[in-house]
């Protein structure tokens, strides 16, 4: 089982949550979540891997709609220890001080529950132009199979 949860502000996050859950869905099991909508508690008891897609918004914060539950996963004290993950950022790299800091602020506040991050994050720049949708399902594609055999 494949759970993808998304962070977004402007859409970007959901749309490549939805189509690359649609499309993996046709050949295995997954599940897409709104991050504002789950508490550390339903991450903890997801059976099988987690793909997080977060956007940076703000100076660099997780999107506000997710924010409650990022700050709740920020307090530490949650049990993830069974959760492993991908990450993906969706961010600008004109903000270059908070370039993609909502990912790597997710991503510190998982591990800080005990979730392993499985590879590193990749994370997309709008500034090359490239369409965040596309580009995540080619980095997928390119690293999913990889990363996911790795021993747990």
């Amino acid at each position: 089982m494949l759970h993808i949860y998304y962070a977004t502000d402007t859409g970007n996050a959901e749309i490549a949550a939805h189509t690359l859950g649609q499309r993996l869905g046709e050949s295995s099991a997954v599940v897409v979540h709104d991050l504002g909508t789950r508490t550390p508690d339903d991450i903890g008891a997801a059976d099988g891997v987690s793909l997080f897609i977060c956007a940076s918004c703000d100076e660099g914060q997780v999107p506000e709609h997710a924010r409650d539950t990022f700050d709740a996963l920020s307090t530490g004290g949650h049990d993830l220890t069974g959760i492993h993950f991908l990450a993906v950022g969706l961010g600008d790299s004109v903000y270059r001080d908070t370039y993609n800091h909502g990912c790597r602020r997710l991503v510190s506040a998982l591990e800080l529950n005990g979730a392993r991050l499985l590879g590193e994050p990749y994370l997309h720049d709008a500034s090359d132009g490239s369409d965040p949708v596309t580009a995540v399902e080619d980095w997928y594609r390119t690293v999913a199979d990889a990363l996911l055999a790795v021993p747990r």
